[in-house]
Order: C-alpha cells, then sequence, then structure tokens
C-alpha cells in the first residue's frame, strides 16, 4: 500500500529534472542509479510502452578550480571501481560538443557518456501502473499523521481516515517527510 498525501507525484518528483547521472561520490548512490536504469529498462518491457527515457550520448562535467579537477578525478576512480565509462576530453572537443562554451579558464573536461534523462512524473506514473497491476494500493489524498510502534518495530500509520496496519512499512517521504 502506498499512501501518498496528495497527488501520486505532486510534490517534488514532477519538478526534478529527471537527469540520471550513473556516477555519484555519495555511499550507494552510484549502485542504486545503476539499479534505476536497469528497472526503467523492465519497466518499459512490462508495460509495453514508451517512458519517455533519452540517453542523450553524455553529460559534459568541466572543473575551473584545482578542487574541482580532484572531485573529477576522484569521479573517475569511482567509474573505474563500478565499471562505468568515463572520458577525460581537451579544450577542443568540449568547445565543439557545447559551442557556447569558453573553456579557456576550464582545467579538466570530462564526457560521461551514459548519462540519460526521463520525465519523472511519467516515470512515477509507469511505476504505479505496474504496482497496482500487481495488487498493490495507491491512496491518495492521504497524509500520514503518525506512526505506532511496539518497541522498535512500527506496527501502524495514523491518518485522518484512522489507522493502517502493514507488515512493513518504507518511508519514502523525502526531505519534506516531516510535514
Amino acid at each position: 500500500m502506498l499512501l501518498e498525501r496528495r497527488e501520486l507525484a505532486s510534490a517534488t518528483t514532477p519538478r526534478a529534472a529527471g537527469l540520471i547521472r550513473l556516477l555519484s561520490s555519495k555511499q550507494g548512490q552510484t549502485a542504486l542509479k545503476s539499479c534505476t536504469r536497469e528497472s526503467i529498462g523492465k519497466l518499459r518491457e512490462k508495460l509495453g510502452e514508451p517512458l519517455g527515457l533519452h540517453e542523450v550520448g553524455g553529460g559534459l562535467l568541466v572543473a575551473s578550480s584545482v578542487a574541482s579537477a580532484r572531485k573529477l578525478e576522484d569521479l573517475e576512480q569511482l567509474a573505474i571501481e563500478h565499471e562505468e565509462d568515463f572520458s577525460w576530453i581537451d579544450r577542443s572537443e568540449a568547445e565543439e560538443l557545447v559551442p557556447w562554451l569558453d573553456g579557456s579558464k576550464v582545467r579538466k573536461f570530462t564526457l560521461l557518456p551514459n548519462e540519460s534523462f526521463i520525465d519523472p512524473y511519467l516515470l512515477a506514473a509507469s511505476y504505479a501502473k505496474e504496482s497496482r497491476q500487481h495488487g498493490a494500493v495507491l491512496k491518495t489524498e492521504c497524509e500520514v499523521k503518525g506512526l505506532l510502534k511496539i518497541g522498535h518495530q512500527i506496527t501502524r500509520v495514523r491518518t485522518r481516515e484512522g489507522s493502517i496496519s502493514a507488515g512493513c512499512f518504507i518511508d519514502a517521504a523525502g526531505f519534506r517527510g516531516e510535514k
């Protein structure tokens, strides 16, 4: 069961840019994003409809300071660890890819060829459709007001309509979860 305070994907989800950058310096994010890309492919196959995934041929990252150049070098190490594509390119290649770019003050350029983007609202709606096909119940306009627990285990959630029990709860409220 999914409880949504408003309508599905009405908060920050549809406002997100939808960029799927596989490499991230944040712990666990690279693996999570790889799983997301895989799940998008599986979801597209199961639903038999396009999800609006755009594989754009790469994302250009530039470093104009020593500190940001180090971050790109760290990203290269991460790419090696996760067996992801990572390419250093020179200024002329970068300016050819992005004609308005003035690379004269840039220290390093890299191209991440597996970058893509997707319509976040369409993706959320597709996940919901697939979930419903597998028996999930999605309740919108159902704000969680509190959590009821025994010991350290949450056993029920309290809503305006009453309390709801389940064997497992997943809090996917994001940064606005306390509101």
